[in-house]
């Protein structure tokens, strides 16, 4: 008699928490009072108002590497910088020429973190790192 209860009460059991549990959700649920409607809103034109950098004509900039070894850089807008795929590395003691906008930067990376930038300006012809690779200079 003991078990037929005890089995009953496992059951029972079982069918409470299927009713009661609910399956999670990606989405958030919304209301549809106005206060939610108007900060929907303000998030839209916060979100309008980004700034977005105007680069010009694409001009050829000779970059020269006065380190002896390997120097990582990147060289394209500044937004991407964070883009792995936009980095290159330039040889020791090498001349290199890079096609670039102007506006545009070219920076010295160190891991993740950014050693050293300069702006490519509509009158820049060179760009130079210096022997211990900490700093860039455009010409």
């Amino acid at each position: 008699m003991q078990t037929i209860i005890k089995a009953i009460c496992v059951i029972g059991f079982i069918f409470f928490h299927l009713s009661v549990a609910n399956a999670q959700t990606t989405t958030k649920k919304t209301s549809t009072t106005k206060k939610t409607s108007t900060t929907q809103k303000s998030k839209s034109k916060g979100a309008a108002k980004t700034h977005t950098a105007v680069y010009g004509k694409e001009i050829p900039v000779t970059l020269k590497n006065l380190a002896e070894g390997t120097v990582p850089i990147f060289a394209g807008p500044k937004e991407d910088l964070k883009d792995v795929l936009k980095r290159k590395t330039v040889g020791g003691l090498s001349t290199n020429k890079l096609y670039l906008r102007v506006n545009e930067v070219v920076c010295i990376l160190k891991g993740e973190k950014t050693v050293s930038c300069a702006p490519v300006k509509a009158n820049t012809t060179q760009m130079e790192i210096n022997i211990s690779a900490n700093e860039i200079v455009a010409k």
